[in-house]
């Protein structure tokens, strides 16, 4: 019911991050509407989307299942969070301390991206490229987090990130088609400490995946190191080269001529006459044509690098 009330959310925003909790009706109810709203004022949106506990019951968990394929053409990134693998030492765990331990998980993820993008930093990721990632990697996405402090911090933090515990990102990595990395630690952060942790999830992905990162520092933090990863499963770069050769989704230009239409015989004693044109612009005005958003009239080559 208060739905409505929420599209000010939306004012004067590039990019909303979107927590849902599935299962139980508010959240599966309320997601869809959100993400109509932001497609609405052309917002880009990153979906968090908590399933249960397996000890909640089957009941929650399929109707969980039902509200993920409910909004699978809606939104832009979309990440499936089960609360089992956000807190995967929950059976030894009081209630209330598990779901504490899945939701900081989720905050800190989340957190990373908003430091990685607003913070100053040597290597940054600034709002328009973000909002490019994601309209670029959109679809079904996964979510890694790996925290450590100590000598080997950078080391403990990507097997936190890759191994079994955490949200384990290792079965993975081999699948995805690009991958945004944040790093983020405090003043005594290392040049050999990222370098070394891009090279430990470089190796994991394919040879041909895309890779972008950023890290900032965070005077805040104190002898530890964070890393979150975003891996996309599907990635459809807009080249910017293409824009100003390819029509691909805009309206048939008013001014390219239809060579071919029926003529009255006055009208076929008469040669029609065609303009001079250029090898350059003989083509300037054609119609792209485009298959889910690639323009075909493209070389595969320049297409996909």
């Amino acid at each position: 019911d208060e739905t409505p009330d929420l599209t000010s959310v939306f004012d004067d925003a590039n990019v909303a991050v979107i927590v849902a909790g599935l299962g139980k009706g508010t959240g599966s109810g309320v997601l869809p509407k959100m993400l109509a709203m932001a497609a609405e004022r052309n917002v880009a949106t990153i979906v968090f989307m908590v399933t249960p506990f397996q000890f909640e019951g089957i009941e929650l968990t399929r109707k969980a299942q039902e509200a993920e394929s409910s909004v699978s053409k809606l939104g832009d990134i979309k990440i499936t969070c089960k609360n089992d693998e956000l807190c995967p030492t929950a059976p030894t765990l009081t209630l209330e301390k598990a779901f504490e331990n899945a939701t900081n998980t989720l905050v800190e993820g989340i957190t990373l991206i908003w430091k990685m993008t607003m913070m100053p930093g040597y290597i940054n990721i600034d709002p328009a490229t973000l909002v490019k990632i994601i309209r670029t990697g959109r679809g079904a996405c996964n979510f890694g987090l790996g925290i450590a402090s100590g000598p080997q911090r950078a080391k403990e933090a990507v097997d936190s990130l890759l191994g079994n515990y955490g949200i384990g990102l290792a079965t993975k990595l081999k699948g995805a088609k690009a991958a945004l990395v944040a790093i983020i630690g405090g003043t005594d952060l290392k040049l050999k400490e990222i370098s070394d942790t891009m090279k430990s999830i470089a190796s994991s992905l394919s040879i041909d995946a895309e890779i972008r990162m950023g890290t900032v520092l965070d005077k805040s933090l104190s002898d530890e190191i964070h890393v979150a990863v975003l891996l996309f499963r599907e990635w459809n770069p807009p080249y910017p080269d293409l824009d100003s050769e390819s029509n691909c989704g805009s309206e048939p230009d008013s001014t390219v001529q239809t060579i071919y239409t029926p003529r009255s015989s006055e009208q076929r004693s008469t040669k029609i006459q065609m303009p001079n044109k250029s090898a350059a612009s003989r083509f300037q005005n054609a119609i792209s044509t485009c298959v889910n958003g690639e323009n075909l009239d493209r070389p595969t080559y320049l297409r996909r690098k």
